[in-house]
């Protein structure tokens, strides 16, 4: 990581550290948009952590990962804050989606205590919803529209394929060929010089709208101006 690049990086990271400190201050019930940031949140400045701690010791698979998850994280922070009523009916849809699906594989595999489980936790997140509506799977690509953060969708997307993932391009990435033997390294060192910046823009997209919603006016405006920053740096490594 280059120096404007270490700098920045810190600083985002000082940046969330106060966000998450106001966060710890915040009360409310479930339902309300700014709580569903809040839990959210947690999970931002939990997953920016150990990246930064997986990526200094050189684990670029592993950082990855935890890339991947914040960004997932920053994807239902813009979403919560641009949907009318937040994300809490669609984050119930997706549980009963879950357990829905749980049910059906218990099945299959005739485990009762497991469908017995289910079926008790499925009537009561049934039970939840309001009138005619539907168990219903979050979908990223959705989510990233709604919240109008197309970039980090392109960017977990990228990570799907070549990284996070078991494909057959993420493994390819470990072989080396006589025809190309310095290839991984060069796939390596272009990770390294993109994706902690992937990282801030995880974190300062979802801290943005974070801010918002916790009347933060003064660190929604701190996101902004390191943003600005983060744009620069992303055009100078051609992303």
């Amino acid at each position: 990581m280059v120096a404007d690049d270490a700098i920045l990086f810190n600083e985002t990271n000082r940046l969330a550290e106060a966000l998450w400190a106001k966060t710890l201050r915040t009360e409310g019930l479930n339902s309300d948009p700014k709580m569903v940031s809040c839990t959210l949140y947690k999970r931002l400045w939990s997953h920016h952590r150990g990246y930064a701690l997986l990526y200094k010791d050189g684990l670029v698979v592993e950082s990855d990962t935890l890339l991947r998850s914040s960004i997932e994280a920053a994807i239902c922070l813009c979403a919560n804050f641009y949907t009318e009523g937040g994300l809490w009916t669609q984050l119930k849809q997706d549980a009963l989606y879950t357990v829905t699906s749980q049910i059906k594989q218990a099945r299959e595999v005739d485990d009762k205590d497991l469908e017995r489980d289910g079926e008790k936790a499925r009537r009561w997140l049934a039970s939840q919803m309001e009138p005619n509506v539907r168990a219903r799977k979050l979908e990223m690509k959705t989510l990233a529209d709604d919240g109008n953060v197309p970039m980090l969708y392109q960017f977990y997307r990228g990570l799907s394929g070549t990284s996070s993932h078991v494909t057959g391009l993420s493994i390819m990435r470990g072989v080396v060929t006589p025809d190309e033997p310095t290839m991984q390294d060069a796939w390596t060192g272009l990770t390294k010089k993109t994706h902690h910046l992937w990282q801030i823009a995880a974190v300062l997209q979802g801290s943005f709208c974070h801010a918002l919603l916790l009347d933060e006016d003064a660190l929604a405006e701190a996101s902004i101006a390191l943003a600005k920053r983060l744009h620069v740096r992303l055009d100078a490594a051609g992303l």
